[in-house]
Order: structure tokens, then C-alpha cells, then sequence
């Protein structure tokens, strides 16, 4: 059984999830009142262990500062382990490539 409000115009905001693991773009989702429409692992996660330590380097709808969506948008989220996929303002120092 699924309840919900039905359609409605209310919009709220849409966080950036660029450098989140999943679990912490999830509890921003819900927060939120968001959706998880899909969840995309590329080549570099080959093993459970390894989709633990990945990241999110793309989503759609994609962040832009003060935007809002719909309640109840699905989003679309890339994951990576190579750190390079991500922008390079958004790069946690952990995971900086050495130098």
C-alpha cells in the first residue's frame, strides 16, 4: 500500500549530491521528500565493498544554486570511485589524486 498527497505544486530544494557516498544522498533525499529513481554504479565498482567506498559524480536533475523541484522528483545518481570524474571544486581532500 502506498499513500501519498496526490499531485501537488509544492516544490522543495534540490541539494547537490556531487562527492556524497549513497547512503548520505539518501538521508538528504528523504529529507527532502524526494525519490531514488535510479542508481547507476560505473566500471570502477566491480564488488559490494567497493560500491561502499563510492561517491556520486553525476545526478539528474542536476544542482544549480537555490533550484527547487516538485516533491516526489525521482533523482538519477551516477557512482565512482575515480575521484577524477568529479569537479574539481567539489573534491574531498581525502580523496585528492597525489600529486
Amino acid at each position: 500500500l502506498v499513500l501519498g498527497k496526490g499531485l501537488t505544486n509544492e516544490k522543495t530544494p534540490l541539494p547537490d549530491f556531487t562527492g556524497l557516498s549513497f547512503a548520505q544522498a539518501e538521508q538528504e533525499i528523504i529529507s527532502n521528500a524526494l525519490n531514488v529513481g535510479a542508481v547507476v554504479y560505473d566500471e570502477t565498482v566491480t564488488t559490494t565493498d567497493v560500491s561502499a567506498m563510492a561517491f556520486i559524480w553525476k545526478q539528474i536533475p542536476e544542482y544549480s544554486p537555490n533550484s527547487r523541484v516538485p516533491v516526489g522528483t525521482p533523482l538519477y545518481l551516477w557512482l565512482t570511485i575515480d575521484s577524477t570524474k568529479l569537479p574539481v571544486d567539489t573534491l574531498n581532500p581525502s580523496l585528492d589524486p597525489l600529486p
